[in-house]
């Protein structure tokens, strides 16, 4: 089995250049929300931190927006950056063929489109999908993975981040019995480890969790703690002019 190199690291400048491959790491909500989105049937996510080329996008193309701004849902927008909205609305857009959907989100947006722009080989990781996306990475033969943590209004360390990222690094050891950790993926495996069990309780207490607790949003904590859920594995699969991420199920 080839050797393999993860790389952790947080923000959009701290990413490792040369890397095979990145995975945005966003647990709450980004990287929740788009991995949901996808899994019930959207096609294509398009993805901006910017409301206003969301907003403009969504009318262009006649399909739902997805946003929060401060954690809150903006009156314009049809859905929260919730999964839990996804799930309970998102396939009524669904089976009326309306695919497509547009997240407006800060940090993991914008993490999404400046590593999609250094390699396409770009991907949406969480909690809820950490085992799958493992194996699509080991498929892929990559020897080099940038994890890379999106943190808390992309300036700030975010604990719900460092743990998903541990649980995609948990994952893939079990399948790479010859793999290299820099010392924050090492700690995100270990924090891992001794908190898989109280997720829900550790979600709650950071600074995003109580956000969105304050705003009703219970379910997405839900949603996030339960790990493995999910087999969709989402990828970059193109850049628009403007700068939006396009991203779809691989």
């Amino acid at each position: 089995m080839n050797k393999m190199h993860v790389f952790l690291s947080w923000f959009k400048d701290g990413v490792n250049p040369n890397a095979d491959a990145y995975v945005v790491v966003d647990v709450l909500r980004f990287s929740t929300t788009v991995i949901t989105a996808l899994g019930i049937g959207f096609k294509r996510v398009y993805a901006t931190p910017s409301l206003d080329k969301a907003l403009a996008l969504s009318r262009a193309r006649d399909i739902p927006l997805a946003a929060e701004v401060e954690g809150i849902k903006p009156p314009m927008a049809n859905l929260d950056n919730s999964p839990f909205e996804i799930l309970s609305i998102g396939g009524t857009y669904v089976g009326s063929g309306r695919k497509e959907l547009v997240i407006r989100s800060t940090a993991g947006a914008l993490l999404t489109i400046t590593l999609a722009k250094i390699n396409v080989n770009t991907y949406i990781g969480s909690t809820i999908n950490a085992s799958a996306l493992a194996r699509k990475l080991m498929e892929k033969g990559y020897g080099t993975i940038n994890i890379a943590c999106a943190g808390y209004k992309a300036k700030e360390f975010a604990i719900e981040d460092l743990i998903g990222a541990g649980a995609i690094i948990h994952e893939i050891m079990k399948l790479c019995n010859d793999i290299t950790l820099n010392e924050e993926g090492l700690a995100a495996y270990y924090l891992y480890k001794s908190v898989s069990n109280s997720l829900k309780e550790v979600f709650s207490q950071s600074k995003s969790g109580k956000i969105v607790l304050s705003t009703g949003h219970d379910h997405d904590i839900e949603i996030a703690s339960d790990v493995n859920s999910s087999i969709t594995v989402p990828k970059v699969t193109g850049i628009s002019e403007d700068e939006i991420a396009i991203i779809e199920r691989i």
